[in-house]
């Protein structure tokens, strides 16, 4: 399953005050806010591509050839907050549509998932990224974890003491503490 951002979040887990604070960094001083928001965008995003924890509300669309053969969806873009709908094109080549309604969603389980209501998935013509499937997640405002804000700053000021160019190897070299929250918060596959 490919997922694509639909819509971007439109703000961040952490502000550039709460980054600030915790880089001990005066809060008249304003030459580097452009470059702290930066630093919290690229801690958010590698969070979530560590963890599948999808820190503030964002859209995305996920595509897929055929159903899965257990007949259960996994969404690992957790917490799921909405679905909006999935298109399939059926045997025929016609585009169809299912909504949220024609849906048993499990939002607590992580990964999230979904199953027909109608008991099994209609047949599609098994197209490439013929089923699409349209949700949000993310944690609503100020839901996020403490854990995952205080793993957040450790990557800010991680990003903001090391400016400079690194090798690779250094590169993936986050602070004590960070890789222990990521491992709590990933989101594995129960079987």
């Amino acid at each position: 399953m490919y997922y694509a951002i639909v819509t971007e979040p439109s703000r961040e887990p952490l502000t550039v005050d709460n980054a600030k604070d915790y880089l001990r960094i005066d809060e008249s001083f304003n030459d580097d806010n452009a470059m702290i928001l930066m630093h919290i965008a690229a801690a958010r995003e590698r969070f979530q591509e560590a963890t599948g924890q999808v820190l503030v509300p964002t859209e995305f669309q996920a595509a897929f050839d055929n159903w899965p053969d257990d007949n259960v969806i996994r969404l690992f873009k957790v917490p799921l907050l909405s679905v909006t709908g999935i298109t399939y094109y059926d045997t025929q080549g016609n585009e169809q549509t299912l909504s949220a309604d024609d849906l048993h969603i499990d939002a607590v389980s992580k990964p999230a998932r979904l199953v027909p209501v109608a008991g099994r998935w209609p047949s599609v013509d098994g197209r490439p990224g013929g089923i699409k499937l349209r949700f949000t997640s993310g944690y609503a405002d100020g839901k996020v974890p403490k854990f995952i804000k205080h793993a957040l700053l450790l990557m800010v000021g991680h990003f903001y003491d090391n400016r400079t160019e690194v090798t690779p190897e250094q590169l993936n070299v986050m602070p004590r503490g960070v890789d222990s929250v990521i491992e709590m918060y990933s989101v594995k596959e129960h079987r």
